[in-house]
């Protein structure tokens, strides 16, 4: 997942208006959602929250731990971090907040690949499934 981190934090000028905005819509959902999930886990003390949180929004969106201390936090709470991951859809606005940045996303992987189906968009299909949450469509119907 590595391909969507760089390419949300370069500048590329050649980019059109709309692939800009959609890049910043997607750095703007995941800020909002991380947030989010900072104030599910109030209840749990600082250094603990700041953790769970971050692990269950990569294991959501399907990105690696950001760090070692990260990837050790992971390795020793698994079980409770996919557990986390599975309630996101009790919660309805973090949910739908989720199906948007899944869309927008593979809008971006569109883009990105110049492909209409690639790889990353069927990897994040298919964790949102796996998660119970929907993905407004990106494909118009005739």
């Amino acid at each position: 997942m590595g391909l969507l981190n760089r390419f949300l934090t370069s500048v590329r000028a050649h980019q059109p208006p709309a692939v800009q905005s959609l890049r910043d819509s997607i750095a703007k959902l995941r800020i909002a959602i991380f947030a989010r999930l900072l104030l599910k886990y109030a209840d749990r003390e600082e250094v603990e929250r700041k953790f769970l949180a971050a692990a269950v929004f990569n294991e959501a969106i399907l990105e690696p731990p950001g760090n070692k201390e990260a990837e050790r936090y992971l390795a020793r709470n698994r079980d409770l971090v996919t557990t986390e991951a599975l309630k996101l859809t009790e919660d309805q606005e973090l949910a739908e907040a989720l199906s948007y940045l899944y869309a927008a996303q593979v809008l971006f992987y569109v883009y990105l690949t110049q492909r209409p189906v690639s790889e990353e968009s069927m990897s994040l299909a298919e964790r949102a499934s796996e998660l119970g949450l929907y993905v407004p469509s990106v494909v118009r119907r005739k």
